[in-house]
């Protein structure tokens, strides 16, 4: 892209994520060429870590807990930010450090909150992560069911997901969807044992959510199809 007679700008693409590269350009006409340039040096942004838990738009969140998060880099710095508005002008969360620290919260119920999130490396930073809205769960809401009443594995003879409830009452379908949000598979509850054909889902992660029959999310797992 031309700036001037003597300026011009060249893009890159498909570079790698946290890479030193280092580069040197020389002039070329029908005639002769220039020397190289001095060498330029740069190091390339990290990659964005992402939310998986609570999942974007969801209701009924534990008002204390984890988030969860995909990232790269698990050994760097984590920023995160939790506001009360989508500019994130209302901080309510707002602290940098490792992903044990970083990834815990602790907020109000019937409290909508937005959460980003960005890797840190020394000067080297992520761009923020995708924004995720969810709304806290209300006092007298369903509780989250105990890990001892809800069983999720994998039977990888059958190609299937296997959930074991000892209480089926509350609940009444079990979703599971993909990290762009897309809906892949739901299955109503009918039974303390439930088991879905995964066959026809590609590799990748996914989340599975256990929905009661007020349509609030009680249980979610990340799981791993490979």
């Amino acid at each position: 892209n031309t700036k001037g007679a003597n300026t011009f700008e060249i893009y890159f693409d498909k570079l790698n994520y946290n890479t030193k590269y280092i580069v040197q350009i020389k002039a070329i006409n029908a005639n002769s060429e220039s020397k190289w340039s001095e060498p330029i040096v740069f190091t390339t942004e990290l990659k964005s870590p992402t939310i998986l838990n609570p999942p974007n738009k969801s209701i009924d969140v534990p008002e204390k807990g984890r988030f969860e998060i995909l990232t790269d880099y698990s050994q760097f710095n984590f920023y995160l930010q939790v506001a009360l508005d989508s500019n994130f002008q209302y901080l309510i969360i707002d602290k940098i450090g490792v992903l044990e620290e970083v990834s815990e919260y602790s907020l109000n119920n019937e409290t909508t909150y937005f959460s980003r999130l960005m890797q840190i490396k020394d000067s080297n930073r992520s761009r923020w992560s995708d924004k995720i809205v969810f709304i806290t769960r209300k006092l007298n809401s369903i509780q989250q069911i105990e890990d001892n009443e809800i069983f999720i594995y994998r039977n990888y003879k059958n190609q299937s997901i296997v959930i074991r409830i000892n209480n089926i009452k509350k609940l009444d379908n079990v979703a599971i969807y993909s990290l762009t949000g897309n809906k892949v598979l739901e299955s109503k509850i009918i039974e303390n044992l439930v088991e879905i054909d995964v066959n026809s889902i590609n590799k990748g992660i996914y989340l599975v959510l256990i929905n009661s029959k007020c349509n609030q999310v009680l249980k979610s797992r990340i799981l791993y199809f490979y």
